[in-house]
C-alpha cells in the first residue's frame, strides 16, 4: 500500500470535484460537500492555481474552476511537485 499526505488527497478530491462541476464553485461549498476543511483546502486550491490548473473568480458568481478539463493528463509526481510534497512514495509496513 503506497500512503500520500492529506494535501495531495484532499488536491484530488478537489480536482474530481471540479472536473463534474460546470462554471465556479465557491470553494467553501466545496469544503462542505466533501467533509473537508476550509482552511486547508483553500491551500490546496491556492497552489493548484498557481500552477495554471484551477482558476479563480472574485464576486457573487465567483469561485474556482478547472482551467483545462483534461486534469488526468497529469501525473502523481507533477501533483506532488505543484504541491511542494516530498516526491518520494512511502510503503506502509
Amino acid at each position: 500500500m503506497i500512503t500520500i499526505s492529506k494535501k495531495t488527497e484532499y488536491a484530488l478530491l478537489l480536482l474530481s470535484f471540479l472536473a463534474k462541476e460546470e462554471g465556479s464553485v465557491a470553494l467553501a461549498e466545496v469544503a462542505g460537500r466533501l467533509g473537508l476543511p476550509y482552511r486547508f483546502l483553500a491551500q490546496v486550491a491556492s497552489a493548484l492555481r498557481q500552477a495554471n490548473i484551477l482558476e479563480s473568480k472574485e464576486g457573487k458568481n465567483g469561485g474556482y474552476s478547472m482551467v483545462d478539463r483534461n486534469w488526468r493528463s497529469l501525473n502523481m509526481y507533477q501533483l506532488l511537485t505543484i504541491l511542494g510534497e516530498d516526491k518520494h512514495m512511502v510503503q506502509c509496513l
